[in-house]
């Protein structure tokens, strides 16, 4: 909850858990009810409740972390950040491509 990027979905999936984790991701539920999405199911293995997730998901962009991960407070907005400086790379990488194609068609035409 402590993630310095703000527009985040938070779906906690329960598969099995024996452990008062139930109790706790409740708690963080109530009070941050529009972020935190609580399903409980019985114990399934990886795959389907990752895809039961993906279902339910609202955003663009989905992250898995498992219940052994550990995350920086700021590892949402530097994938963020990341993703947009790649954008920029690409669009400035494409451009520069397209540029040369037109310098490129220009010559073959006036080579004809």
């Amino acid at each position: 909850m402590n993630q310095t990027y703000k527009d985040i979905e938070i779906i906690v999936i329960n598969d099995g858990s024996k452990d008062n984790s139930s109790s706790i991701i409740k708690s963080y539920q109530k009070k941050h009810p529009s972020i935190i999405n609580y399903i409980e199911q019985s114990n399934i293995r990886v795959a389907k409740p990752r895809n039961n997730a993906i279902k339910i998901a609202k955003g663009e962009y989905i992250a898995f972390m498992d219940n052994d991960d550990y995350i920086d407070n700021d590892y949402f907005e530097m994938l963020m950040h990341v993703k947009n400086k790649l954008i920029e790379i690409l669009k400035k990488c494409i451009t520069h491509f397209l540029s040369g194609l037109i310098i490129v068609f220009q010559d073959i035409e006036r080579i004809n």
